[in-house]
């Protein structure tokens, strides 16, 4: 767990103070949506050997399922009240100007 906090810390000082050139960044786009991918086949592959996971997998979907709803819903509802919040600031600091 140490080790992705160490990698993200440090992905965010390479960010943040530009030290990677320009021309590489555009190279490195892809790298996320690939390991996305290959967590994602690492993942149903390991599902697929659970046998137990096999045999309840009507049960475990609908519990997922609702999990994922929920989550969107809770998502979306704090995506509005920020958002609500932030324009009415940006609103007043230029009515200030």
């Amino acid at each position: 767990m140490s080790i992705m906090l160490v990698f993200l810390i440090l992905g965010i000082i390479i960010g943040f103070f530009d030290i990677l050139p320009k021309k590489y960044l555009d190279k490195f786009k892809a790298i996320p949506y690939i390991s996305l991918i290959f967590i994602l086949f690492l993942m149903g592959s390991k599902i697929g050997m659970d046998k137990k996971i096999i045999q309840n997998i009507n049960i475990i979907g609908f519990k997922a399922f609702m999990i994922a709803i929920g989550s969107i819903i809770g998502s979306l509802g704090f995506i509005k009240l920020f958002l609500g919040r932030v324009s009415f600031s940006m609103e007043r600091q230029e009515e200030n100007r």
